[in-house]
């Protein structure tokens, strides 16, 4: 009697798995046919892999508006704010690790500082070249955003092969 109670039991555990396992594969893929057709989605994506890869690009550098090495967190800091500067958005040269709590946050991205060191590695040229490309306007579309993370997912492999 033991026996079969035990076997019933075992076989209701498989059953269950398999139901789970079944729930979850079709969760998945109406998960992935919804994304697939979501700005936000991808929007939000691509933004995650482009500041990963400026923080790990920048990963040894100080912070670049205040020059802070404090072991602090640090974030993808934007010179032209990606709310203003869509065409900026995932442009690396609009983008450098900034200290998060003081620069990026309190100082609203230190923008003063921001201009300074940029003008003194690049000149006045790329910055108004920067600032004439945020003043565009700029509406990302599904290709365009899987374009750039795939761009950004290529560049970071590429600097944590190495």
């Amino acid at each position: 009697l033991k026996a079969k109670d035990a076997k019933r039991e075992a076989e209701k555990k498989a059953e269950t798995r398999a139901a789970k396992k079944e729930f979850n594969t079709t969760t998945t893929k109406m998960r992935k046919q919804l994304n697939e057709n979501d700005i936000k989605w991808h929007k939000k994506r691509t933004r995650r892999i482009c500041h990963l890869y400026i923080r790990t690009r920048d990963a040894k550098e100080p912070c670049f508006t205040c020059g802070t090495t404090a072991d602090v967190l640090y974030a993808a800091g934007h010179f032209l704010p990606d709310g203003r500067a869509a065409a900026l958005r995932y442009d690396e040269r609009n983008i450098h690790k900034q200290c998060n709590m003081n620069c990026n946050k309190s100082l609203s991205g230190n923008v003063g500082s921001y201009r300074a060191k940029l003008v003194q590695l690049h000149g006045e040229e790329y910055v108004h070249e920067l600032e004439r490309i945020g003043h565009t306007k700029k509406t990302w579309t599904i290709p365009e955003l899987i374009e750039v993370h795939d761009y950004y997912k290529a560049k970071l492999k590429a600097i944590t092969q190495t």
